[in-house]
């Protein structure tokens, strides 16, 4: 993540935008979750939003999410959308 903060920055300043991730907001998938980011994004002031590993696990809300989901049939030797 730090070097895309830290290419963002450099395109929107060559283009006179001063302090240009200051206080900005970005997002991003499970994927980019470290403290290293975190921490990045920290030093650069920019309000990350990125959610932890296993997030879902944690949050009572998600409790019963499992039950939405229909099975996934891999072979394919059925017709799904029936």
């Amino acid at each position: 993540m730090e070097p895309m903060l830290k290419g963002a920055k450099e395109n929107l300043e060559s283009i006179g935008w001063e302090e240009p991730l200051k206080n900005r907001q970005i997002s991003a998938d499970t994927g980019y979750y470290s403290v290293k980011n975190i921490e990045a994004c920290k030093e650069m002031e920019v309000d990350a939003y990125v959610p932890a590993p296993q997030f879902r696990k944690r949050d009572i809300r998600f409790a019963d999410a499992g039950r939405h989901r229909g099975s996934v049939d891999k072979t394919r030797t059925r017709d799904v959308h029936k």
